[in-house]
């Protein structure tokens, strides 16, 4: 009957033992992956700006494009006027 009892002691310090591993590499994995999203979330968020950076300076851009056409049409306006009465 000890014989049974000790096996049966050995069987669950065995199992606990098992489990105790595999419980150490579940919160290693987590960890692992905890750290690569916070570590992609930071990407994400300066991927995020610097798009935004970009998207206002090619409006800023587009803007000033825009009125630099304005005033040359302005220009050309007046110009045309201008060689109207001269002739």
């Amino acid at each position: 009957m000890k014989a049974l009892s000790t096996n049966n002691e050995q069987a669950i310090q065995n199992k606990i033992i098992e489990l105790t591993k595999q419980n150490s590499i579940l919160d290693l994995n987590l960890l692992r992956l905890s750290r690569k999203y916070t570590n992609l979330e930071e990407q994400e968020k300066m991927l995020r700006r610097e798009y935004h950076a970009k998207d206002s300076d090619m409006a800023e851009k587009d803007r000033f494009v825009q009125e630099r056409i304005n005033s040359l049409k302005e220009w050309k306006a007046n110009a045309m006027t201008q060689l109207q009465f001269l002739f």
